[in-house]
């Protein structure tokens, strides 16, 4: 158990180390030819990849709420499979009514009826 957790740490470390190393390598090259910008150390590289995670990724209770997400999307959408073919015509009639939308996805297919 102890040499699972071990080799966890070690490659999570690697990951940030190589990301880190990454980070730096390409800014050092990019950022001082295009926008004038003095080069940065491997622990201010490390520091911007911390704060675009912060900034851009969230935190890790996030993956949770998609999780949640995607389960409600999934059921919903077995809950609306099963409904007959008039059913979810009246059940989209009254979601573009409730949003003050006028509904004329299904005109086509009532003109054709009557035809």
């Amino acid at each position: 158990m102890k040499k699972h957790i071990l080799k966890h740490l070690l490659l999570g470390l690697t990951v940030i180390v190589v990301f880190g190393i990454a980070v730096m390598l390409l800014w050092n090259w990019l950022m001082p030819a295009i926008l004038n910008l003095k080069i940065i150390n491997f622990w201010q590289a490390l520091g911007m990849l911390a704060l675009a995670r912060i900034l851009f990724g969230g935190m890790a209770g996030k993956r949770w709420e998609a999780h949640k997400y995607r389960h409600h999307h999934n059921a919903f959408r077995n809950e609306f499979m099963k409904m007959s073919t008039e059913e979810r015509e009246d059940f989209i009639k009254r979601k573009f009514l409730k949003h003050g939308l006028e509904c004329d996805l299904f005109q086509q297919n009532e003109s054709e009826k009557h035809d």
